[in-house]
């Protein structure tokens, strides 16, 4: 009964403090929302830059001095002149757990300067959607409450949102008087959705920067309020492009014809030697690759069940989607090519090359000659069966499991700020950034800090209620204590604070 008591008592004291936290930071921002608009109309006044090398460059110091203000020592990283990586850190004390926070700066193809949308343009606040009489509406005053269906209209929002949160949060922590346990590293890099060229080099050449405790990656989008999605994997990543060819002859009259199946027939059979009918990938050799330990998923917000992905993705099951089928030719009746664009998805244990490298076989068992190059005529008419197979883009996952004291401690302090949580083992939504990803070290978990934007003509919009969710789950991620500390001693503690 005794022990009871106790237990009682300590996880109060830990749901009050968590309680102070949160109501600090919420009080902070109701008297600084003028602020936090100004932070985010900055951002958002700069146009979100493309394949301009000083646009992108113009954005990741304006990341940068963002970071720099509330508190953070900041620096840019490049070489040549590649887009830079903008690393702000806080470093509490020796002896502590490293937390490294992910995200990037540049806006995916459809949100870049140079893409066929409109062009820039600067950011307004509206008193409501336009389509229902809303208006663009000066900024409040400062210490004037702001309406929280109020909207915030502007470009590559979804990317800029976290950076404000983040800063705006630990701004409003710090005033508070509230200290981290643990030591902070955030990266924010340019080519997120290039290849992540700088980052890979960045990490190569100091490994101490990818060997941390945990990583927090912040990209990607949630869903709508108030349910929060949460992963602790990245699964292996392979997007493919098969090509089937018609087979030709020459006839005595000099022209071209194929006596062969059409190659859209060929392709729908080929395909359905891929998958089942739930989309798991079916190649031989699979079994062969590491197997990847079961999981469930969990949600604390039961009406959300409805939701949930098929079960190949919830169990460490190979998946294949096919994104896309085209045929080319002259004629409707003679295609001379057919086309699929194909994602798959493995565990993370298992290594893309390996899985390509199935791939190809089962396809050359199937009775195809395939070749990586646009095959010549004269190939096609030596093969019946010729087959293009073209890697576009290729990753190893990483993944931790959800029943370590990281993933446990990291939901049980989010769903105590209030936040409904949806655990998934991957996340399957396509990401920047992450072919970096098997070099790092330490625990992991996907936490996007923006919500689905709603967009109109290029534009996105963000309500107001929306950006004061994502500070404070923000506060919430950057209050969190990481499991390594609750290993340390109070005697440990002590000896690290007087230099011993």
């Amino acid at each position: 009964m005794r022990r009871l008591l106790v237990c009682g008592v300590i996880c109060a004291g830990a749901a009050l403090a968590q309680s102070a936290g949160q109501l600090a930071l919420r009080e902070w921002r109701e008297r600084h929302e003028r602020y936090v608009l100004d932070q985010l109309f900055e951002l958002l006044r700069l146009p979100p830059g493309g394949s301009d090398a000083s646009e992108l460059r113009r954005n990741a110091e304006a990341v940068a001095d963002l970071f720099k203000r509330a508190g953070f020592k900041t620096t840019l990283w490049s070489r040549s002149d590649a887009p830079p990586v903008v690393i702000a850190e806080h470093f509490e004390r020796p002896g502590l757990p490293w937390v490294v926070l992910y995200n990037c700066y540049d806006p995916p193809v459809e949100g870049r300067r140079d893409s066929p949308l409109a062009e820039f343009t600067r950011p307004v606040l509206l008193s409501g959607p336009r389509e229902l009489g809303g208006r663009p509406i000066p900024l409040p005053s400062p210490g004037w409450p702001s309406d929280p269906e109020w909207l915030v209209q502007g470009r590559a929002l979804q990317q800029r949102l976290p950076f404000v949160a983040l800063s705006v949060a630990w701004e409003a922590l710090r005033t508070s008087g509230w200290r981290p346990r643990y030591n902070l590293r955030i990266l924010v890099e340019g080519e997120g959705y290039r290849g992540s060229n700088q980052l890979q080099r960045l990490l190569r050449q100091n490994p101490a920067l990818a060997n941390v405790d945990a990583w927090i990656l912040l990209v990607g989008s949630q869903p709508r309020p108030p349910l929060w999605s949460v992963c602790f994997g990245v699964p292996t990543y392979l997007s493919v492009e098969l090509a089937i060819y018609a087979h030709v002859e020459r006839s005595d009259l000099g022209q071209t014809k194929s006596s062969a199946p059409g190659p859209a027939t060929l392709l729908v059979h080929l395909l359905a030697t891929l998958r089942d009918e739930s989309g798991q990938l079916r190649i031989r050799g699979l079994e062969d690759l590491p197997a990847a330990p079961g999981t469930t998923r969990r949600s604390t917000a039961s009406r959300f069940s409805a939701q949930r992905e098929p079960a190949g993705r919830l169990n460490d099951l190979p998946w294949l989607e096919i994104v896309r089928l085209d045929y080319a030719g002259t004629e409707a009746s003679d295609r001379s090519r057919a086309v699929a664009w194909l994602v798959l998805e493995m565990p993370a244990g298992w290594s893309w090359h390996a899985v390509a490298d199935r791939l190809m076989q089962h396809i050359r068992n199937q009775g195809f000659y395939v070749t990586a190059s646009e095959p010549s005529w004269e190939l096609r008419r030596a093969r019946r069966r010729v087959c293009r197979l073209t890697i576009r883009e290729a990753r190893n996952g990483k993944r931790t499991s959800s029943e370590t004291p990281f993933a446990t401690g990291l939901c049980s302090h989010l769903e105590g700020w209030g936040k409904a949580l949806e655990v998934n083992p991957y996340c399957h939504q396509p990401l920047p950034g992450t072919a970096w990803i098997e070099q790092v070290r330490g625990s992991l978990a996907v936490v996007p800090l923006a919500f689905a934007t709603a967009a109109a003509s290029g534009e996105e919009l963000v309500r107001l209620a929306d950006l004061w969710e994502e500070i404070d789950t923000a506060g919430a991620l950057l209050s969190w204590e990481p499991p390594a500390l609750a290993a340390e001693t109070p005697r440990t503690r002590q000896m690290v604070r007087s230099g011993r």
